[in-house]
């Protein structure tokens, strides 16, 4: 059959070859999908709304509307107190609050949307030598679940304000809470390369105490006594552990060395401690006698007052 040629009917004869390529659609099967549609509009009939109900969508509608005006000027008067004031701290606390409440976005989108309040708030220079706006931020993390991006946060925030103990326990208090010992042993020796005050120090003893054991923690007040020498705080502390452990004689020794120092912070306190302890825990009254002795000679050397 040639290309330009035609049927009797006057249809080139490609366009009859072609529609009989295509698939057919059977009677029945035609049949069939015409009654299942009319026994869709059977059941379903197609009906138009009635007043109460056409009623009824308008006050939804103009109530979504004024919702939605509400929440975009709110916005917009939480943006225009940031503008004006970018040292406002209170201004971005309040709008990542409330964006964190806003519970008619879609899933996560009020999260992530808070997150960008936060970061820009940490972008101002005063905002990032404030504990409380880390602390606060790091807590929205947690409090949504996100703890990798919380623990990003703490490290953040103990590299740009290393000398604030509290951000440093509020780590290690979310990672103990974890279940992250390691994690903790890491942060605390972090912290111990800080120079911490003498809170790091009993924060860490306490954590070794409690998990690892008194061999741990004797392992840290001996870094610590070295640390302060003259801190009778330590000292006592340190004394008070080896008694309450049974090791009477490991906490003479402890006094002795303490006594031993050249200059001590609070020689008062570390005379009544060892008082304390000589009576409930020695026998020995002359080298008791002695070791108070010394500490009497070395408080009147450093005040000129005589104790006892």
């Amino acid at each position: 059959m040639e290309l330009g040629s035609h049927n009797e009917s006057g249809q080139p004869n490609f366009l009859q070859e072609t529609r009989s390529l295509a698939p057919r659609q059977s009677t029945g099967e035609g049949q069939i999908l015409r009654k299942r549609k009319e026994a869709e509009l059977l059941h379903h009939p197609k009906r138009e709304p009635s007043c109460r109900e056409e009623y009824e969508a308008q006050i939804a509608c103009r109530a979504h509307k004024q919702k939605f005006v509400a929440v975009t000027k709110r916005r917009l008067q939480f943006e225009e107190q940031i503008s004006e004031d970018p040292s406002n701290k209170s201004a971005y606390v309040e709008y990542a609050k409330w964006q964190e409440e806003y519970t008619k976005w879609p899933v996560g989108v009020n999260v992530l949307a808070a997150r960008g309040t936060w970061q820009k708030a940490l972008y101002v220079p005063r905002h990032r030598q404030d504990p409380e706006m880390w602390k606060e931020y790091a807590h929205f993390e947690m409090r949504n679940g996100f703890i990798t991006e919380a623990r990003d946060i703490w490290f953040s925030a103990i590299r740009v304000l290393p000398q604030v103990d509290e951000l440093w326990k509020e780590h290690i208090r979310m990672e103990e809470m974890l279940g992250n010992f390691e994690t903790v042993g890491i942060i605390f020796e972090l912290w111990m390369k800080q120079h911490p005050s003498q809170r790091g120090w009993v924060s860490y003893i306490e954590f070794e105490l409690k998990y690892n054991g008194v061999e741990s923690a004797r392992g840290i007040f001996e870094r610590f006594v070295e640390w302060s020498p003259k801190n009778c705080y330590a000292w006592i502390k340190y004394a008070a552990l080896e008694r309450s452990s049974g090791e009477i004689e490991r906490a003479r020794s402890i006094f002795e060395r303490a006594f031993d120092q050249p200059t001590l912070d609070r020689p008062d306190l570390l005379y009544k401690a060892f008082t304390d302890f000589a009576k409930a825990s020695l026998g020995d009254v002359g080298d008791v006698d002695q070791l108070l002795k010394k500490l009497r000679i070395k408080k009147k050397e450093e005040d000129g007052v005589c104790l006892g």
